[in-house]
């Protein structure tokens, strides 16, 4: 079981952030990532079944690839309306 405080790394440069907490019982906020380069984030939460973090303020504006990101995420329960998803961005 991994759950260490990750709010401190810099991941600005990050730009594949795919499957990275998939199938863990990782909930430890990363709300303060900056995640403006990332592009795939496909499966970041898949089948993580306990998380549930804020990650509103994340810019993910440059993002490409959501497939599956919070498939099987059962616990979220966070507003991510806010967030500006491209229009041919896989979903």
């Amino acid at each position: 079981l991994f759950n260490q405080d990750l709010n401190s790394w810099d991941v600005s440069n990050g730009l594949k952030f795919g499957s990275m907490f998939s199938e863990s019982y990782f909930n430890t906020s990363i709300g303060d990532w900056d995640v403006s380069s990332g592009t795939d984030f496909n499966g970041m939460f898949n089948i993580n079944r306990v998380f549930n973090q804020d990650l509103s303020s994340w810019d993910v504006s440059s993002g490409t690839d959501f497939s599956y990101m919070f498939r099987g995420t059962w616990a979220l329960e966070q507003d991510l309306n806010s967030w500006n998803i491209k229009e041919d961005a896989t979903l």
